[in-house]
């Protein structure tokens, strides 16, 4: 839950866990991804019309909350960069399907909240990374 989602590759060692989770309806796949039941609203703001598989529902105290596109994508972005090291704007909305433009858009709106740096942190690199920026307050 605290790194939003996990892809395909980074949930198939636990399938046996998932299985559990999904059964006690606590996880869901939606858009090729696992997101936790309380994680579900920002994910259907995100994905408007796309069903979860198995069909499960949020909290109800969490479903309370409307959410836009932008804020659910601000929150699912900023919880995936605490899980990553240094990435790409292309490598965090590739398991999203999300357009680079967009990541940009909200990589930029988080730089500028000051929750990630942004730039080349490797010898060599050619495109800007980014990075969770620890220090900084939500």
């Amino acid at each position: 839950m605290s790194f939003g989602f996990l892809d395909a590759d980074e949930i198939s060692p636990f399938a046996p866990h998932l299985e559990i989770l999904q059964g006690e309806r606590r996880a869901t796949r939606i858009h090729g991804v696992v997101c936790a039941a309380e994680r579900l609203p920002e994910f259907q703001a995100i994905f408007l019309g796309e069903s979860p598989i198995p069909a499960i529902e949020a909290p109800a105290e969490l479903k309370a909350k409307a959410w836009t596109r932008e804020e659910a994508l601000l929150e699912v972005l900023r919880d995936r960069l605490q899980g990553s090291g240094p990435v790409t704007a292309r490598g965090l909305g590739l398991p999203l399907s999300l357009a680079i433009p967009e990541v940009e858009q909200v990589l930029l709106a988080l730089e500028t909240e000051g929750s990630v740096m942004r730039g080349r942190f490797t010898p060599g690199a050619t495109e800007v990374t980014t990075s969770m920026h620890f220090g900084a307050n939500k």
